[in-house]
C-alpha cells in the first residue's frame, strides 16, 4: 500500500523560518521535504513505526510526525536526520483488495501491508465470500471489514497493527462466520477505540476459535444492533479495555470463551444488553489494576441474563 522513499535524494532540508506573530527566527533543521509526493498520504512509516499526522506548520513539526501541503509535498520530522537514511514508506494505495456487491470470490494467502484505508474491503452486500489465510498489517483503518454482506467466511487470518479495528462486521452483515483468526496490536493513533473484532448493527453471526490480544480497546466488541450473535472457543487477553464487551447488544451467547489479564472487565454486559448468556466460560485476573471485574452486568442488561458453569 505504500511507496518506498528511502534514499536521501528524495528529501530536502528546510532552513530557518519565523514563528507566526514573532520576528524571532527559529531553526527548523529537523524538518525535511519530499516535493515529489503530489498526493495526500494518510500514513508514513519510519523503520516500521507509524508517524503521527500533524497540523503544525511544516517548519515546526514535532518529532516523529508528518504533514502534507498541496503544491509543496510531504514534510517529515524523523528526529533531525534525513528521513531517506532510514527505511521510510509513504502511504499511496487505498486498499489491498476491495469488492463491491461481489459473490463467490475467495481471497487466500496474501500478505497485505500499509494500505491507506482497509486491507480487505467488502461492501454493498457481498455474498458467499471467503477471506482465508491472509496476513494483513498496518492498514490505516480496518484490517478486514464487511459493510453488509451475507454468508461470508473470514478464517485463519492474522490481522495486526491496524489503525482501527482488526476485523469488522457492520451495517447488516449476517450469517457470517469469523473463525480461527488472530487479531493483535490494533490501535487508533488518536482515540482509544480499536478492537480485535468489532461488530456493529450486524446480527446472527458466529465467531469461534479467534485469538484476540494486545488490542487498544476490547478483544471482541458487540455494539448497538449486534444482536443474537454466538461466540465460542475464543481467547481474549491483554487488551486495553474488556476481553469481551457486549454494549447495547441483545441476545449474545458466549460459550467456552476465555478472558484473562485484560485491563478492565473480562466479560462486560452493559448498556442495554438483555437476554445475554454465558456458559462454560473462564475469566481470570481481569481488571486487577482498575478495580474492575471478571464479569460485569449492569442493571438493564441483567434482564434475561443467564450465567451457568463458568
Amino acid at each position: 500500500g505504500a511507496d518506498d522513499f528511502s534514499g536521501t535524494v528524495f528529501w530536502t532540508q528546510l532552513g530557518p523560518t519565523a514563528m507566526p506573530g514573532n520576528l524571532q527566527l527559529q531553526s527548523i533543521d529537523n524538518a525535511w521535504l519530499a516535493p515529489s509526493i503530489s498526493w495526500a498520504p494518510q500514513q508514513v512509516f519510519v523503520n516500521g513505526a507509524r508517524l503521527t499526522p500533524s497540523t503544525a506548520l511544516p517548519g515546526f513539526l514535532p518529532n516523529n510526525s508528518f504533514s502534507w501541503v498541496a503544491g509543496q509535498g510531504l514534510y517529515v520530522n524523523a528526529g533531525g536526520v534525513n528521513p531517506g537514511t532510514q527505511q521510510i514508506l509513504v502511504g499511496r494505495r487505498t486498499y489491498g483488495v476491495s469488492m463491491n456487491a461481489k459473490s463467490w470470490v475467495t481471497i487466500d494467502g496474501f500478505a497485505i501491508t500499509h494500505a491507506e484505508d482497509r486491507g480487505i474491503n467488502m461492501k454493498l452486500a457481498c455474498t458467499d465470500i471467503v477471506v482465508a489465510r491472509n496476513q494483513i498489517s498496518f492498514a490505516g483503518s480496518y484490517g478486514i471489514q464487511s459493510v453488509g454482506g451475507l454468508n461470508l467466511v473470514i478464517e485463519q487470518n492474522i490481522v495486526s497493527d491496524s489503525g482501527l479495528h482488526g476485523i469488522g462486521l457492520t451495517s447488516g452483515a449476517t450469517a457470517c462466520t469469523v473463525r480461527n483468526n488472530e487479531c493483535l496490536r490494533n490501535v487508533d493513533p488518536i482515540t482509544r477505540r480499536a478492537n480485535g473484532i468489532y461488530v456493529f448493527a450486524a446480527s446472527s453471526n458466529t465467531f469461534y476459535g479467534n485469538r484476540l490480544h494486545d488490542n487498544q480497546d476490547s478483544g471482541m466488541h458487540f455494539g448497538p444492533g449486534a444482536n443474537n450473535n454466538v461466540a465460542y472457543n475464543n481467547r481474549s487477553w491483554a487488551n486495553g479495555d474488556h476481553g469481551f464487551d457486549d454494549l447495547d447488544a441483545v441476545g449474545s451467547v458466549h460459550i467456552n470463551d476465555v478472558a484473562f489479564r485484560n485491563y478492565k472487565d473480562g466479560f462486560s454486559i452493559e448498556g442495554n444488553s438483555p437476554n445475554s448468556r454465558l456458559y462454560n466460560c473462564i475469566a481470570a485476573d481481569n481488571g486487577i489494576t482498575t478495580n474492575e471485574y471478571n464479569l460485569w452486568v449492569n442493571d438493564l442488561s441483567s434482564v434475561g441474563f443467564v450465567s451457568d458453569n463458568n
